[in-house]
């Protein structure tokens, strides 16, 4: 597991050779350093791995709040669908949700407008991951909210569960589930990145 997102490398190294300066020069110092500690929390990742053995789990991909869950037509077929808005203070590492393989991976770069607009969800940098795992068809879409400068999403053939696959500074995740999914989640409740969100139903 990445302590810091590879996507943060860039802006931790930028914000930790200004701190040096501050030194340097003998100026803002603690300023820097505030910015510089900032820099690290906003994109930390998590220390320990999922420990759910149930091959049938579905994990949280990321630390957020839970917006929605309901009936949704996705791909012309009915799901269920379950929007999860990024906590500004949460881990930001985005995790594969279950183990499964990815058969398609679409990226539209875009704006990154405050999603309470209605615009944003249209406008919005975005992307999307198709999983199949044991019959079961799943989607992952991501939008980019306001503190994300872009989207940093890998594109592997093939995931465990909680693989990492990016980073997300705020936004949403939606996660499109077959209908029969057990979902262990409720409106309004506050999630941790790979706890438990449900569970699909064995295929007979």
């Amino acid at each position: 597991m990445n302590y810091i997102a590879k996507s943060g490398h860039k802006y931790i190294m930028f914000f930790g050779v200004l701190m040096l300066l501050a030194f340097g020069f003998d100026m803002f110092k603690l300023f820097f350093v505030a910015v510089f500690i900032v820099s690290l929390l906003f994109f930390r990742g998590k220390i320990s791995k999922p420990l759910l053995s149930d091959p049938l789990a579905i994990i949280s991909p990321i630390d957020g709040k839970i917006l929605e869950i309901g009936s949704s037509d996705f791909d012309g077929k009915k799901c269920t669908r379950v929007v999860i808005q990024k906590s500004v203070c949460g881990v930001g590492l985005l995790y594969s949700p279950c183990e499964a393989k990815i058969t398609e991976f679409r990226q539209r770069h875009g704006l990154f407008l405050c999603l309470k607009l209605k615009q944003a969800l249209s406008l919005n940098e975005k992307a999307i991951y198709y999983f199949s795992k044991d019959g079961h068809k799943i989607a992952m879409r991501v939008i980019a909210g306001p503190l994300s400068r872009e989207l940093s999403l890998e594109n592997p053939q093939s995931v465990n569960l909680g693989d990492e696959l990016g980073f997300l500074g705020s936004g949403q995740v939606m996660l499109f589930l077959p209908n029969d999914a057990k979902i262990c989640v409720g409106v309004g409740e506050n999630l941790l990145s790979l706890s438990t969100l449900g569970y699909l139903n064995k295929k007979r």
